[in-house]
């Protein structure tokens, strides 16, 4: 969508004032505007993808036809909205690179005419994300001022010796919408005084929570008792999506009533995992989200509970689980018997894994059966993901067993063989002695999940043909199968005769 909208402005945009219309602009924009009378405060991440050239540029008559209204929303467009909803992306806005600087989209149009900057000026969503770090404080205002009361996204940027201010926006906290704070290298200090910030202050019209801490410092043993542990205190009743990298949930802990996404992430460094977290306290903190819909846990080391109380959580309303394996805890053989056991899950309908090795498959499938014996419709699932995962293709065999309603499978392996050892044993498993046995008799989506780098996809394809035909046979055959658009293995037309759709996604999800 950006690209298009950069195209439109093409041959119209003369950041150099070729424009008659158009007003004096310094060099650095941010500069011209801090002079200006009629500006106030601001900035954030909204820039183009690269500076355009004064040669590619020309005058601004044709797109000036539009209407007032046409032109914003296209404003609107045109800006890079990179906090909702992405997960701890580390923001590089505001930095020189190259010997050139990136400046909020915002700031760009508002300095190609009059009428550009009047339209600018009248948006007020069109300046609501805001960047706050050393280097952009001043934009940063602006861009609260010129926002009015609208909702605001805030990302907080810390590096180095950052400092944050924060009298000029924590009064408008109120209006924020989404909330992200991003921890590159900042001291243990500068990480607890931000974190402190958000303690005590209710956020009325916060959705959106993203923490990403990146930095092993934090985790010294100086300051870190004092993390406040939890978050929102005067409450957050609208926040519903909740991503936290690097720092253990009970140490950040935010209001969970309303969440409906939660997402635990570690961080790895030299094969060690970082922000752990107590398992006991991270557990029962998930438990207190009952409206849960989507959860994951991405090589999120719970510490060994050996010895611990057993924790049981019931999540009744969540319906996607994702697990990717912390392998580089030397408890991993017993993370999945442990977690699989806590969690209980009534009305699950997606499950993913990714990572797993055969005694992660164990662990799963022998405390699903413990649980079940108390709780009859915990992990009915009906769709099964498993992503990169090395484990003995025999052990599809009891997967089968344990989730006998799946109609939607994908899957994906670092080595294109063990996935062409997985469709050979779906396929035989379909032939077999027993006529009346067939593994996942439900199944009618396949999604074969490759990356760009990986080769073999012929072979694979070879595989996945004897594979449908095997469902055929038995009278069970398939009615959709996903592969990557970028490869030419896949006849459409070979699948079309036998009734199936066969999807080329440019995304697929890994």
């Amino acid at each position: 969508m950006f690209n298009t909208i950069r195209s439109l402005f093409t041959g119209f945009l003369d950041l150099n004032g070729s424009d008659p219309m158009a007003p004096h602009v310094t060099e650095n924009p941010a500069d011209d505007l801090a002079s200006s009378s009629h500006v106030h405060t601001s900035g954030h991440p909204l820039s183009l993808a690269e500076p355009m050239r004064a040669s590619e540029l020309g005058p601004t008559s044709g797109i000036d036809r539009l209407s007032e209204v046409i032109m914003s929303l296209i404003f609107e467009e045109g800006k890079i909205d990179d906090q909702v909803g992405m997960m701890f992306y580390r923001s590089n806005y505001g930095y020189k690179r190259s010997g050139r600087q990136r400046l909020p989209f915002p700031l760009l149009v508002s300095h190609v005419s009059r009428r550009w900057n009047y339209i600018a000026l009248q948006s007020a969503t069109l300046w609501n994300q805001i960047l706050l770090s050393r280097e952009r404080n001043q934009l940063a205002f602006l861009f609260l001022e010129r926002s009015h009361q609208c909702l605001i996204d805030i990302t907080i940027h810390l590096g180095m010796d950052d400092t944050i201010d924060p009298e000029p926006w924590l009064n408008h906290f109120d209006r924020c919408r989404s909330l992200s704070i991003d921890v590159a290298q900042a001291s243990v200090d500068d990480t607890v005084k931000t974190l402190q910030l958000f303690r005590d202050i209710s956020a009325p019209q916060l959705r959106n929570l993203v923490i990403a801490i990146e930095y092993e410092l934090v985790y010294s043993h100086e300051g870190y008792s004092e993390i406040p542990g939890h978050l929102f205190g005067g409450g957050a009743p609208m926040l519903t999506v909740i991503k936290i990298r690097g720092i253990g949930l009970d140490q950040c802990l935010p209001p969970l009533g309303a969440a409906t996404r939660l997402s635990l992430d570690s961080w790895r460094t030299e094969n060690v995992v970082i922000g752990v977290g107590d398992y006991v306290l991270t557990l029962n903190a998930i438990g207190k989200a009952s409206a849960l819909t989507h959860l994951t846990l991405c090589e999120l080391p719970l510490g060994n509970p050996i010895g611990r109380t057993r924790v049981t959580i019931d999540l009744p309303n969540l319906l996607s689980l994702k697990v990717i394996s912390p392998n580089a805890i030397l408890e991993a053989d017993t993370y999945f018997d442990y977690l699989f056991s806590s969690l209980i899950l009534p009305n699950l309908q997606h499950l993913t894994l990714k990572h797993c090795h055969d005694y992660d498959l164990d662990g799963l499938i022998t405390s699903t059966h413990i649980t079940r014996e108390r709780h009859p419709s915990h992990l009915r699932v009906k769709s099964i993901s498993l992503y990169e995962t090395k484990v003995d293709v025999w052990n599809i065999d009891s997967l089968s067993d344990l989730f006998p309603d799946v109609e939607r499978l994908a899957i994906s392996f670092g080595d294109e063989s063990d996935g062409v050892s997985l469709l050979e044993f779906l396929e035989e498993a379909e032939v077999g002695d027993d006529d009346a046995y067939t593994l996942w008799p439900l199944l009618k989506q396949v999604c074969v999940a490759t990356s760009k780098q990986e080769t073999g996809d012929r072979e694979i394809e070879g595989t996945l043909r004897a594979f449908v035909q095997s469902r055929i046979a038995v009278g069970l055959p398939l009615q959709n199968i996903i592969v990557p658009a970028w490869s030419t293995a896949y006849d459409p037309s070979w699948y079309a005769d036998r009734g199936i759709k066969i999807q080329f996604c440019h995304e697929l999800p890994l």
